[in-house]
């Protein structure tokens, strides 16, 4: 009994203690700056300021289980957007390339490794 619950024991221990993780490209692909970005996911915070047209902001973080993009953004001239984007899970590294818009916040390209 105990040898064939090893293999689950194994893989649960794995999926416990993995390395995994996640990078993301957050490009502002409308024409008006971008006051405010907050980014949460797994765990981690993510705080960025001022992104002007077509500018770029990069992220890490340590996959600790199963999650998604908690997305908020605040643009110039006072409006706001929210979105909940994409999944991770432990045992796989991700990189994203998340688009902002005016009225959308999605992910254009997602790799899994």
């Amino acid at each position: 009994m105990i040898l064939r619950l090893l293999p689950f024991v194994v893989l649960l221990v794995a999926c416990a203690v993995s390395n995994s993780t996640g990078t993301f490209v957050l490009i502002n692909k409308c024409d008006k700056q971008i006051k405010h970005v907050h980014i949460e996911i797994s765990g981690s915070v993510f705080d960025f300021e001022n992104i002007m047209p077509q500018g770029k902001r990069m992220g890490r973080f340590k996959v600790k289980g199963d999650s998604h993009y908690d997305i908020a953004a605040s643009f110039e001239g006072g409006k706001k957007i929210r979105r909940k984007v994409g999944y991770v899970t432990n045992g796989f590294n991700y990189k994203h390339i998340i688009n902002i818009t005016e009225n959308d916040i999605a992910i254009a390209d997602s790799k899994i490794e």
